[in-house]
């Protein structure tokens, strides 16, 4: 049983019309089969993500208010990053090692959650760029349980259904927290220009702690499939060098992996070089309100919504790789078409085509990458793939702060865009999304 996507993009944004879009993607979804189940569950849990992310979503707009300074903006992707990279090796041996891993990734959110509670109560004991600096460091050492959280999200969502259905699971989970995202982006944009700053955002943080608490109870229904518990790998012999030489040798025999892991960091740099810019260029530049900031994510959570759909048709119909190369193409554009907006009113459509691309890259670098993986080594490719993309988040958003006085803020954006399209040209060389042969399963003795 899969899921459709059918209604046409509607003229207006409306309850009714994205109910129809969640109805349409859940319909028929009777727990019959535990497959079933778990897609039910990973969506209701993704309906509790999109309501308490516009927290997230309002971090970097609530720091800039306080005061804080390119530099520390970007710290709040760079310094995350940089504790990615020191813990995700030697963290997922513990993740590796775990049989509970739908528990392990529960637990591990739910104690992060608690982060929105400090920074909801932090400016009644530090004020402007003081209260800045310390969301920023608080955001960073959150961290430390997010790299638990990521390697295991992708186990229970690779895990939880079958290869054929992933896409779909994740299309679904998607869609569903898109609907929640988008009424929770509209109210909060209200609830910021009514109430007075800073208990504003205090008021927001707070109650997005208290929906996520939500999320607890259903993903820790999710099953996952017997067969796809492949059994631990012995430790290999011999000191830690030799494992680390026979480890990275065993890697790098993965062509696949490493062309489409080395396309994806170049990509990724260019765009984490300048988006944690952009709530600078809305603030500063365009002079955006905080109800502007809302239906500019509305807006980039509702196109990316109703094209999730698109993007799955166009992988069934077109293949992986043409839906990838598509998608990565128009994602890496999108910092340039930002630094040609002159209103508010030109960045709500380049927040629209963001939406759009987005959707396609959110699903099919999901899949390509996981296809590059063999089957009961995951843990161990995930890690280097977390270790690789965290070095590039840590490097970028510094690069981008320091490029920005002597670029300018347009000029930095394009410069991204420039980056992010050696990605693209290493994806179509490297052979991204084709059809790769699965590596045999490691023998378990």
């Amino acid at each position: 049983m899969s899921f459709h996507f059918r209604p046409p993009l509607p003229r207006r944004i409306t309850p009714q019309s994205l109910w129809a879009v969640l109805h349409t993607k859940l319909r028929g979804l009777n727990p019959r089969t535990v497959e079933d189940r778990n897609a039910l569950f990973v969506a209701v849990d993704g309906v509790t993500v999109g309501l308490s992310s516009a927290a997230g979503s309002f971090l970097s707009v609530f720091v800039v208010r306080l005061g804080a300074d390119a530099f520390w903006v970007s710290l709040l992707s760079s310094l995350p990053a940089l504790i990615h990279l020191t813990l995700t090796l030697p963290l997922s041996r513990l993740v590796e090692r775990r049989q509970q891993i739908v528990r392990l990734f529960a637990w591990t959110r739910l104690i992060g959650r608690f982060n929105f509670v400090l920074i909801s109560l932090l400016p009644f004991f530090l004020h402007n760029e003081a209260a800045a600096r310390a969301i920023v460091i608080m955001w960073a050492a959150e961290a430390i349980l997010t790299t638990v959280q990521e390697l295991s999200f992708t186990l229970v969502m690779n895990r939880s259904v079958s290869r054929e259905r992933r896409a779909s699971q994740m299309s679904g989970r998607w869609t569903a927290m898109g609907v929640a995202d988008i009424i929770s982006l509209a109210i909060a944009g209200q609830v910021l220009e009514r109430i007075a700053f800073p208990l504003n955002y205090q008021l927001l943080f707070f109650v997005s702690f208290l929906i996520g608490l939500l999320g607890f109870g259903a993903i820790n229904q999710v099953k996952l499939r017997e067969e796809a518990l492949a059994p631990a790998r012995p430790p290999a012999a011999g000191s830690a060098w030799q494992r680390l030489r026979s480890s990275a040798a065993e890697i790098l025999e993965r062509k696949a992996f490493v062309h489409f892991e080395t396309g994806r960091n170049i990509y990724w740099l260019g765009l984490s070089m300048v988006l944690p810019l952009i709530s600078i260029f809305w603030v500063k530049d365009l002079q955006a309100s905080d109800a502007w900031v809302s239906y500019f994510g509305t807006t980039f959570t509702a196109a990316t919504l109703f094209f999730y759909g698109f993007w799955v048709r166009m992988k069934r119909k077109r293949g992986t790789r043409w839906a990838l190369l598509a998608s990565a193409l128009g994602r890496s554009l999108y910092p340039l078409f930002v630094s040609l907006t002159q209103s508010p009113l030109a960045m709500l459509a380049a927040a629209c085509f963001h939406g759009v691309v987005f959707a396609g890259v959110n699903i099919l670098f999901f899949e390509a990458s996981l296809d590059t993986m063999p089957r009961g080594q995951e843990t161990r490719f995930l890690a280097v793939r977390q270790t690789v993309i965290s070095l590039t988040g840590a490097i970028g958003p510094p690069v981008g702060a320091l490029l920005l006085p002597h670029l300018g803020m347009r000029g930095t954006l394009a410069t991204g865009t420039a980056i992010a399209l050696v990605g693209v040209a290493i994806f179509v060389l490297g052979g991204a999304g084709r059809e790769i042969p699965p590596a045999p399963t490691p023998p378990s003795s």
